[in-house]
């Protein structure tokens, strides 16, 4: 994983772009960052996000759906498991794009993620989805769904 951080810190600093960074590990982060790139062990995806410009991460379902109610594009980097599918969606949903992990580097990532910033035609998609994610109605919906699995008495 330290790789990812080391090109994500080459990426930010060509595109002279603030970065957080968000590890549990921060002894993969590269010592002597910038002032422009912090590392954080958690931040309330639901309070940041919505502020941040591009969400680059492994592609875990529960980041993806955070990105997608913050209305914000994707870089998927997918890493292992359902992350690969999780890519492969942001995609085919144009809502950002996925790139392999083995290709993950700064010289490759700069033209994407520049080309992901400057897509103004996006931004319609990305709200689109947006207004479908509502927290409070899907927990309503999984109970009623679990509930109409109970046999009848």
């Amino acid at each position: 994983m330290q790789p990812f951080f080391k090109e994500s810190v080459k990426a930010a600093r060509d595109m002279g772009l603030r970065a957080m960074l968000v590890t549990n590990y921060p002894e993969q982060v590269p010592k002597n960052l910038p002032p422009n790139i912090k590392v954080f062990g958690y931040l309330p995806f639901s309070q940041v996000l919505p502020r941040a410009a591009l969400l680059v991460y492994h592609g875990g379902v529960g980041t993806l759906a955070q990105g997608i109610k913050a209305a914000i594009p994707h870089l998927v980097v997918p890493h292992g498991y359902d992350q690969f599918d999780s890519g492969w969606r942001i995609e085919q949903l144009g809502l950002g794009r996925s790139i392999a992990q083995s290709r993950y580097r700064a010289r490759r990532v700069v033209p994407i993620m520049d080309s992901i910033l400057s897509d103004g035609t996006s931004a319609q998609r990305r709200r689109e989805f947006a207004s479908r994610i509502d927290s409070a109605d899907a927990v309503t919906r999984a109970c009623k769904l679990i509930e109409a699995l109970r046999p009848a008495r």
